[in-house]
C-alpha cells in the first residue's frame, strides 16, 4: 500500500505556513474541562431533534466530550465509542468493526442508526456501517451523543436499538493551524493538517483539513497474515455563518475520501466516496424555530471476490418547532431521501436487478408537555414513514419524567422498524440458477416494541450515576428458509427475541484534578422460530453478544502540563461464533508545552500481547495486537 505521508505534509504545511496571519482561537492547553455539574447541564438534541439539558433527558442517553475523546487518545470513532456505556465494540479485523447496542452485534450490524451532523452514514445495501470509511478527523469532533433504545420517532427506520450522533466542531473554534503526526508500534502512522481563518469582513469562519491514516494488516489465530490492512487519504472544509444563535445558524461542509482496503492476502480492492452537508435554522420568533438538513453522499466500494458498489444518496430534512402555547413544545417535520446505486457481482455474491433507486419519505409529529413548574413530563409522538420496499411504518413513543432534587425518573414505551435492505430482497449468495442463498421481495420490517425505565441523579456536587432497565420484544427478524426440494435457503421474517437488560454508570470528581468514571451492562437474550420455520441456524446468525460488559476510567491531571488517562474494559464470552472473555486496558499521557505543543504517548490492549475479540472460532478471526503510539500535535 502507498504511504503518502511526504507529499502530505510538504504540500499542506507550505500552505498552512503561508497563512500565520490568522491566529488559533484555542491552543492545545485550552481544551475544555468539565466538571461533572456543568456535564450534568450540557444539552443533547439526538433525542428529540432539539436542546434539552442531559440531566432532564427522559431516555438513556450518554455523552463523549471533546474532552473525553483526548483524554482517551481515541484514533477512529469506533475506538471513541469502547468506553460509552451499553456499547459493545468489537474489532473484526484491521478495517472493520462490530458496533452496536443492546444486542444483535456483527460486522453488519443493522439495528444502530449513525448520523454526522445530521448526516446518515449507514449503506442501504445491508443497513449497516461501513466503519473504515467514517475515517473523521477526531480533533474535529465537539462531542458524540449515543442513545441506547429506539430513535424511530425522531430519526425514522434503523435506529431500532440505538443512535449515535456525531457532532463536529463550529469553524469559529478552530481557528488557526493544527499538524498531528502519530506512529504506532505495529502500525504506520496517521498524519494530518488542519487550518482555519474566516472571510467577508468575519461574517462567515472556514476550516480545510487533509489527513492520511494507514493501518498494517492484522494476524489470524492460526498465525498467518490477515491480509485486511488499508490505508486512506481524506481532505474536508467547513464553513459556518457567524450569526448570533438567538437568528438562526447555517453550516456547509464536505468531504472526499480515496483509498483501498486489504481483502485477502495480495489483494486490495479500492474505495472512495464524499458528502455534502448543509445544515441551517432561523429564528423565525420567539416561538418558532425553522431548520433543514439536505445532504449529497457519494459511495464507491469494491470487496474482492464478493461484490462491488456504488450508491448515490440525497437527503432533505426539514423541522419546525413551536413553543408557543402554556405547557407545549411542539417540533413536527418531514423527510425525503433517494439512494440509487450500481452494484457488480462477485464470485458468489449478486444482487438482482444490480441497479436499485429506493425512495423514502416521512413525516413526524411529537409534543412535549410540562406542568409543576417543569417537574412534570410527558412526551407524545410517532414517526409515519413510507418505505419503497416495506410500504407504510408507523413507529410511536410515549415518555414519562419526574424531575426534582436534581434527580430525573423516566419511562418509556416505543415501536420501532428495520426497514428492508438490498440485501434482504436482492442478494443472491451461491450459483445464480442454484443460490444457496436468496432474498425476498416481500421481506416485511422488523420490529421492536421496547418497554424502558430510568433514573439519573446528581447525588452531590462530585458524584452522579445513571440507570436504565429495559424490556425489548422484537418480531418478524430475519431468517432463513429452506425451500423445499432445494439447497436453496430464502430470507423471511419468522424469527423472534426477548431481551432484557440493565446499564449502570457512576462518575466521581474525587477532586479538582481527579475524575472516575465506572460502568456496567447486563444483557440477557431469548430467541424462538415461528411454527412450521425450517431456518437451520435457529437465528443463530442474527446475535452473537456478550452478557457482561463492564469498564472503569481514571482521567489525572498530574501537573498544569500533564495529564494521565487510564482505562479497563472487561467483555464476558460471546456464544456463536465462540469467543472468549477478555480483560484488557488502555492509557494515555499527554505533555504539553508552551501551550502550542502536545507530546503523547498512547498505549492500548495493554494486558496481553494480543486478543480476540469476534468470531474466533473461526479459523480467518483476527488478532488484536497490544498497540503502543506516540503523536506530536503542533496548534499555530
Amino acid at each position: 500500500m502507498k504511504r503518502p505521508f511526504s507529499i502530505l505534509l510538504i504540500g499542506f504545511l507550505v500552505a498552512a505556513l503561508g497563512a500565520r496571519e490568522a491566529r488559533a482561537q484555542l491552543t492545545v492547553s485550552e481544551l475544555k474541562s468539565y466538571s461533572l455539574e456543568q456535564l450534568m447541564g450540557l444539552e443533547v438534541t439526538s433525542v428529540s431533534r432539539k436542546p434539552e439539558p442531559y440531566a432532564e433527558t427522559a431516555a438513556a442517553v450518554s455523552v463523549l466530550t471533546e474532552q473525553d475523546i483526548d483524554e482517551a487518545g481515541s484514533q477512529t470513532l469506533a475506538d471513541a465509542l469502547r468506553y460509552m456505556p451499553g456499547m459493545e465494540v468489537a474489532r473484526v479485523d484491521s478495517r472493520t468493526w462490530a458496533i452496536s447496542s443492546r444486542g444483535f452485534n456483527a460486522s453488519a450490524s443493522n439495528k444502530l442508526l449513525v448520523m454526522i451532523d445530521g448526516r446518515t452514514v449507514y449503506t442501504p445495501l445491508f443497513s449497516g456501517v461501513f466503519w473504515d470509511s467514517q475515517d473523521t478527523f477526531m480533533p474535529d469532533v465537539d462531542r458524540i451523543e449515543v442513545t441506547r433504545g429506539p430513535g424511530s420517532t425522531m430519526w425514522g427506520a434503523n435506529a431500532v436499538n440505538g443512535v449515535v450522533a456525531i457532532t463536529t466542531k463550529d469553524s469559529r473554534y478552530t481557528q488557526g493551524g493544527l499538524v498531528t503526526i502519530t506512529a504506532g508500534s505495529d502500525e504506520p502512522g496517521f498524519a494530518s493538517v488542519r487550518y482555519g481563518g474566516q472571510f467577508d469582513s468575519g461574517k462567515y469562519f472556514y476550516r480545510v483539513y487533509v489527513q492520511s491514516s494507514q493501518r498494517n494488516d492484522l494476524p489470524t489465530v492460526t498465525g498467518n497474515a490477515g491480509g485486511d490492512g488499508w490505508s486512506t487519504t481524506q481532505t474536508g472544509f467547513r464553513i459556518d455563518s457567524a450569526m448570533p444563535a438567538d437568528e438562526g445558524s447555517l453550516s456547509f461542509s464536505g468531504d472526499y475520501y480515496n483509498g483501498q482496503v486489504g481483502t485477502s492476502p495480495g489483494e486490495n480492492a479500492p474505495m472512495s466516496g464524499g458528502n455534502f452537508t448543509l445544515n441551517a435554522s432561523r429564528v423565525l420568533s420567539d416561538d418558532l424555530v425553522l431548520s433543514t438538513t439536505s445532504y449529497f453522499d457519494y459511495v464507491s466500494r469494491s470487496v474482492f471476490q464478493q461484490y462491488g458498489e456504488t450508491q448515490r444518496t440525497y437527503n432533505v430534512d426539514t423541522q419546525l418547532r413551536y413553543a408557543g402555547w402554556q405547557h407545549h413544545d411542539i417540533i413536527a417535520g418531514m423527510q425525503f431521501r433517494n439512494s440509487s446505486d450500481d452494484t457488480d457481482a462477485g464470485v458468489l455474491t449478486t444482487f438482482s436487478p444490480s441497479k436499485r433507486s429506493i425512495n423514502e419519505g416521512s413525516a413526524f409529529v411529537q409534543d412535549e408537555m410540562r406542568w409543576k413548574d417543569g417537574r412534570y413530563g410527558l412526551i407524545v409522538g410517532s414517526k409515519f414513514e413510507y418505505h419503497q420496499f416495506s410500504g407504510f411504518d408507523v413507529e410511536p413513543s410515549i415518555r414519562a419524567a419526574y424531575h426534582a432534587g436534581g434527580s430525573t425518573l423516566w419511562a418509556a414505551v416505543s415501536r420501532a422498524v428495520r426497514t428492508p435492505s438490498r440485501f434482504d430482497e436482492d442478494v443472491v449468495v451461491g450459483v445464480p440458477r442454484f443460490p444457496i442463498i436468496a432474498g425476498n421481495e416481500d421481506f416485511k420490517s422488523e420490529a421492536l416494541t421496547a418497554y424502558e425505565l430510568g433514573y439519573r441523579a446528581q447525588v452531590t456536587s462530585a458524584f452522579t450515576w445513571d440507570t436504565s432497565l429495559f424490556v425489548n420484544r422484537y418480531d418478524d427478524l430475519r431468517s432463513r428458509e429452506r425451500v423445499p426440494g432445494k439447497i436453496t435457503s430464502m430470507l423471511e421474517n419468522k424469527l423472534n427475541s426477548r431481551s432484557v437488560g440493565v446499564d449502570v454508570t457512576a462518575k466521581w470528581q474525587v477532586c479538582s484534578r481527579w475524575r472516575l468514571q465506572a460502568t456496567y451492562t447486563h444483557l440477557a437474550e431469548n430467541f424462538s422460530l415461528d411454527p412450521g420455520s425450517t431456518d437451520p441456524t435457529g437465528g443463530y446468525t442474527e446475535y452473537d453478544d456478550p452478557k457482561n460488559m463492564a469498564s472503569l476510567q481514571s482521567s489525572l491531571q498530574v501537573t498544569p502540563a500533564l495529564q494521565w488517562s487510564f482505562g479497563v474494559r472487561y467483555v464476558s464470552s460471546l456464544p456463536n461464533p465462540a469467543q472468549k472473555a477478555y480483560v484488557t486496558a488502555d492509557m494515555k499521557l499527554a505533555y504539553r508545552f508552551r501551550g502550542r505543543w502536545e507530546f503523547d504517548l498512547i498505549g492500548q490492549n495493554l494486558l496481553q500481547k494480543d486478543h480476540t475479540e469476534f468470531g474466533a472460532g473461526n479459523p480467518q478471526a483476527r488478532e488484536v495486537p497490544r498497540e503502543v503510539y506516540g503523536s506530536v500535535i503542533w496548534q499555530f
